[in-house]
C-alpha cells in the first residue's frame, strides 16, 4: 500500500546503503515522541506527492552513531539526501501544516525546484479533505 509507513532503517550502515542513489528522505522519530505519531501518517503520504523520492524512518533510541544526529535538536526532523550525501536537515516542523515545510524542501533541495514559486506550488493538501478526495 502506497500510503503505509515507510521501512525502518536500523544501522548506520542500512542509512548509509539506502540513501547513497537518488533522493531519499529519512524521517527521524522515537518512541516517545508524541507529535512524532502524529506526523507519522502526513509523512507517509507523502510517497504518493513525491514517488521519485525515497522515504525511510529511523528510531532515534535504537541506531547510533549517525553523525547528522549531532546537530538535531528537535524531533521529529527529515534528513534529505541525494545519492548519499545529505543535503538538508529539515527541523521544527509546525504543528499546524507541518506537510507544507517538508513539501517546500523535498522540491527544493532534491527535486531541485528554485524561487518563490517552488514553496508556492508545493504539492501538499491543505486539509484532510482534499486527502480524502484524491483517495
Amino acid at each position: 500500500m502506497l500510503n503505509s509507513v515507510p521501512p525502518a532503517l536500523n544501522s548506520l550502515q542500512d542509512l548509509r546503503q539506502r540513501t547513497s542513489e537518488g533522493p531519499s528522505c529519512v524521517y527521524l522519530t522515537a518512541p516517545w515522541c508524541a507529535f512524532c505519531r502524529l506526523f507519522e501518517p502526513k509523512y507517509a503520504e507523502f510517497r504518493r506527492f513525491y514517488p521519485q523520492v525515497k522515504y525511510f524512518k529511523l528510531d532515534v533510541d535504537i541506531v547510533e552513531g549517525v553523525d547528522e544526529l549531532k546537530s538535531i535538536h528537535t524531533l521529529p526532523s527529515l534528513l534529505l539526501y541525494e545519492d548519499g550525501v545529505l543535503v538538508h536537515i529539515v527541523e521544527d516542523l509546525p504543528q499546524k501544516r507541518p506537510g507544507k515545510k517538508l513539501a517546500a524542501a523535498i522540491r527544493q533541495y532534491l527535486l531541485h525546484e528554485r524561487g518563490p514559486e517552488a514553496e508556492q506550488n508545493a504539492k501538499w493538501p491543505a486539509s484532510a479533505r482534499q486527502l480524502q478526495r484524491s483517495a
